[in-house]
Order: structure tokens, then sequence, then C-alpha cells
């Protein structure tokens, strides 16, 4: 999915990422926990009466980061990140939340003690055995540094939005003939046949004259080629896992840090026996979902040149760091980036002309051209009858959604991700009406399901443009 999102990023689908990642939080305590307010701490966010603090924000936006790097891997990639505007779409999330919030108090939603204490024994996380355990539960608020009143608090909101929401859901209506064109639509087949319209790579010579070509690719993309913040660091680390024998190490720390000797850290780390390292990370630098790397990366980014800084508790250890250099953020000029600019327009240049190539195939095939004429050398796929959401091996899902937007004989084309794949429809079966009786429940359900989701997005929208119409969302660019 992510791979297809790289090489066709189109804003459609990137909403849909980022609204699968939200919907994965709904209803879940774990992305919230750890929140809390700071004294003195100046709110990125308000909405109406109620706060968003920064660590609020950073803890969603690291659990967002952590959710897509899972399901992305190591495909993920900086560029993906800041098309998805990662860090915008997080504050979204949570201005949402606290829509939502406001508006399950103004319709008068109460939540019993008794939910609360029905909804925590039901949590998985706080079972042992499939039984509710109070030391389980006791032991994960601990790990996460709540207290019981702090979570049940935050439980209680959790419930009064779902409560809300439920309201909307309940309102959904479906009737028998959205039912029935459901039926129509999932179970009718099409038979296709198709062949993939490849990019033609340039070669050396063909970069040869293109200098003006570069220049006006370059600067229109310039944005894509900035080189981001760096900054070089030293760090000392006193081995200590964190609650076993963590203050001892801090202590040792502290005394360095309050050394006025004037030795350098590695001096300093030798001296006293302690662990001695460099880095040079950049701004944006992936962690691959470890938490060490990305507190050290919102301290060493958040420090000034040549300040001492810490001790900072890790998994293992704790430390104290100082930010040595700092190279800014800058444009690069197209010299030091020319392999980088040209590799980037070889392969934009040619996948516009494999689109070309594949719009024309399109437009001759449904001026009555044959296909083996149409293909050239490109070898023609006869698929087998396939459904809505089938996977047929050679063709992308999205060609298998367009096919059924066409109708017989016609033929229409689809990006993949080594290019274009040009499809012609040759035959559309409606299903068997003997086959409704069996499938309409199961249909009912996923239509359903599909309404009450839509439903909750549109309420969601009209909480949002109603906010906004009155003013109350105040975000503090200045704080994020």
């Amino acid at each position: 999915m992510l791979t297809f999102l790289r090489g066709h990023g189109t804003k459609w689908l990137v909403k849909l990422v980022l609204w699968t990642l939200v919907l994965a939080f709904v209803g879940t305590m774990g992305l919230v926990w750890g929140y809390g307010k700071e004294k003195g701490e100046r709110p990125v966010a308000k909405v109406g009466n109620y706060s968003i603090s920064h660590v609020e924000y950073r803890r969603y936006y690291e659990n967002m980061l952590r959710r897509l790097q899972e399901m992305a891997g190591a495909s993920l990639t900086r560029d993906m990140i800041k098309q998805m505007n990662l860090e915008r779409s997080a504050l979204d999330a949570l201005v949402m939340e606290k829509l939502q919030l406001k508006a399950a108090k103004d319709a008068g939603m109460v939540v019993s003690d008794e939910e609360i204490r029905r909804d925590i024994e039901i949590t998985p996380a706080f079972q042992r055995d499939g039984h509710f355990d109070r030391d389980v539960y006791f032991a994960a608020l601990r790990g996460n540094n709540l207290a019981p009143r702090e979570y049940e608090k935050m439980l209680k909101q959790d419930l009064m939005i779902r409560k809300v929401a439920q309201v909307v859901t309940d309102s959904v209506q479906l009737t028998d003939q959205e039912v029935l064109d459901a039926f129509m639509r999932e179970n009718e087949e099409v038979k296709a046949r198709y062949f993939e319209v490849i990019p033609l790579v340039f070669t050396a010579d063909s970069l040869r004259g293109a200098d003006k070509a570069l220049d006006a690719y370059f600067t229109a993309n310039a944005s894509r080629f900035i080189r981001p913040e760096q900054r070089t660091v030293q760090l000392i680390h006193a081995d200590a896992a964190q609650g076993k024998d963590g203050d001892a190490a801090k202590k040792k720390l502290f005394a360095i840090m309050n050394d006025a000797s004037g030795k350098d850290l590695k001096a300093q780390a030798a001296a006293n026996g302690l662990r001695y390292e460099e880095w040079s990370p950049v701004a944006g630098e992936m962690t691959n979902n470890n938490p060490d790397a990305g507190k050290l990366l919102s301290r060493i980014f958040g420090a000034k040149e040549g300040e001492l800084t810490g001790p900072v508790q890790l998994a293992n250890s704790a430390c104290i760091l100082k930010v040595t250099k700092i190279i800014p953020s800058r444009a690069p000029k197209l010299d030091e980036v020319r392999k980088e600019v040209e590799a980037a327009y070889v392969k934009e240049e040619s996948l516009r002309r494999a689109a070309e190539a594949a719009s024309k195939a399109v437009e001759r095939l449904n001026n009555g051209e044959a296909i083996t004429a149409v293909a050239g050398g490109a070898k023609v796929v006869e698929a087998k009858p396939f459904k809505r959401g089938d996977k047929v091996e050679g063709l992308a899902g999205g060609a298998v959604n367009i096919a059924f937007g066409l109708k017989e004989k016609a033929a229409g084309r689809v990006p993949t991700d080594t290019g274009f794949v040009v499809v012609q429809v040759m035959e559309r079966k409606q299903p068997a009406m003997a086959e409704y009786g069996d499938k309409r429940v199961k249909i009912s359900e996923d239509l359903r399901s599909r309404k009450r989701q839509e439903a909750v997005m549109s309420w969601q929208n009209a909480l949002r443009d109603e906010a906004s119409k009155k003013g109350i969302i105040k975000i503090e660019e200045k704080a994020l």
C-alpha cells in the first residue's frame, strides 16, 4: 500500500492512510496514556475551554508515527511523512477529540462509576488468563506514569465521546434497495484483458543538452532537495536500568555537569569510567520504533549549541549530552545535488512519457482498434472473470476497480508501481439472484458498518465547520 502511495501519492489515498491511523486509536486509551499538563506550559491549541498541551500533542504524534512505521516497515521515508503532513494530522486529530468531548458534554452525556469499572475490567491489557487482575491493572498504569484516578478521568472522557458517537451511528438507516444494490455491485463479474506500459528510462546520453530542463525541474521542486538541519552531539552514558540503580547513575552525571574543571566530555567519561558516544543526527531522522532514539532526538534538537543538558533517562542508561555543532537547514545549489536531481527528473519524465503512451493506447482501443495491434510488443493477458476486490495476478487493485467503471469493449489506464496498465473490458456478467438470500445478512452488516463510519465522519466535519464559524479553535503555531 505504501509503495503505491510513494509512487502515486494522490490526496485521497493520503487521507485514507491517515484516517485508518486515527480510527485505530478511537476508543483506545493506550494512545493517551502518559498525557498530562505541565505547569506553566504554553498549550499548542485551545478548543473552547479545552487545552491541548505540548506533551499531549507530541505523544499523540509519536504514537501515530509509530503506528505508521509498523504498517510500512522499512519502506517509510521522510518524504512520505512530509507528504502526509503527519504533524498537522496529529494536531487535527486532537482538536477533533476535544470537539467531540465538547459535543458530548453539550448533549448531556454522563458516565457512571459503574461504567468506568466495567470498561476497565473488560480491557485486555488489564487481564490475566482472560480475567481482570488488579495487580496487572496497577502495573500497567505505573508503567505509563499514571495514577488510577488520572487514568479513570481520561477514561471517563473517552467513554463520553464513545456515547455521543453511538448516538450518531444509531441514527443510520438501511433500506432493502441499498442492500440489493450492494449485492449487485459486489457480485458482478468482469472479464478483461490488459497489457503493461513500462517507462523507458533515459540513458546517460539522453541527459546531455537537458540543462535547461533540469534547471526548470530543480527550481519547481527545490523544496524536495532541501538539506535538513544536522547536529553534532557528544553523549556520556551511565548504564543503569530505569527503576533499579538509575538514581546512582544520575548522581554521577549530575557530578559531571557540576564539575567546573573544564575537561571535555570524552575526558570526563574516561575519568569516571562511563561510556562516551558521538552522534550526528539530522532533523526528522527515523527512529525505527526505538523510544530511546526518539527521546534523545527530541532533547538534541531542543538544546542550544554548547549547552550541557540532561540527565535523560533511557531504557538501560541515563545520559547527558552537549550539542557541539549545528548545521542549519539549507537549500543546496543544483551542482551539489545534480545526480539526485537527475535521478528524480529521469524517473518522472519516463513516467510522463509512459502516461502519454498509455493514454494514446486507450484512445485507440476505444476507437475500435485491435488490442494486439495497440499493445505492440507488450504481452496481452486475458484475465479470468473477477469481482470487485478480487486479487488478479498482474493487475493492481486500482486496475481491478476501474474495470467496473467501464462499459463492455471500453478501455482505461491505471498507474502501477512500475508504469501503467491498460485494461479493456470484454464482458460484464450480472450475479445470479439465487445467491442473494445467502449473502443478504453479511452484506447488510458490512454496508451498515460503512454507513456508520461515513456518518461519524460527516458529523465530525460538521463539528469542525461549526467550531470554525464560531472561532473557538485557536492554534498556537509558535508552540508546535
